[in-house]
């Protein structure tokens, strides 16, 4: 029964993140014809974002996680977990778009993305009174569209083209060493966005 519910919970995460993709895929395209505020953009989000399976099963991440680690061996779970880890498919790295895009600009666009960041997290430091009750997963997904939105504006082209593009540079990019320092700094421009909510400004 416990398998059984966990490959309903994972059935449900699929569809909750493709619904989700659609959101970030729309709000994006809306916000590169107008400027909406960060905590605008949280607010849509929080309406329109599907409920968080695990949360739906009324269980913790920690719960889940026991469940996964016991049933890993299930070939159905195993391929369930990939699809949510959405791995690019190598079949779109074939498209001339993203054969046309070099290991230099690759570079560039994370470069970008980090530039943006910092000016988002500036601005969501700023905010009014209202940030407290921002709950970081939202704040994460408008950061998503919000960086997305510019990216495209500025170089006509997609997130999703350049996950591919470091797909296929990956040998490339695996020794690169300003690449690493990049994303680095992305990852902690993340986690920063996902911890100001506990260091009130």
């Amino acid at each position: 029964a416990a398998k059984e519910r966990l490959k309903k919970i994972l059935r449900e995460m699929i569809k909750s993140q493709e619904q989700m993709k659609a959101v970030i895929k729309d709000l994006t395209k809306e916000l590169r014809e107008k400027s909406v505020s960060l905590l605008d953009i949280c607010q849509k989000i929080e309406k329109i974002a599907p409920e968080d399976p695990i949360a739906k099963h009324g269980l913790q991440m920690m719960d889940f996680d026991k469940l996964l680690e016991k049933h890993q061996q299930d070939s159905e779970i195993r391929n369930a977990i990939a699809k949510i880890m959405g791995a690019p498919n190598p079949q779109n790295v074939a498209s001339e778009k993203i054969q046309a895009i070099s290991v230099k600009e690759v570079i560039d666009y994370h470069k970008f993305m980090l530039q943006e960041l910092e000016h988002l997290i500036d601005e969501y430091e700023n905010l009014p009174a209202g940030r407290e009750g921002l709950d970081p997963k939202t704040v994460t997904i408008a950061a998503q569209v919000i960086v997305g939105a510019r990216f495209e504006s500025e170089f006509q082209v997609s997130s999703e083209d350049v996950e591919s593009a470091v797909l296929m540079y990956h040998a490339n990019l695996a020794t690169d060493q300003t690449f690493a320092q990049v994303n680095v700094k992305i990852q902690h421009a993340m986690s920063r966005l996902m911890g100001t909510k506990m260091t009130p400004s």
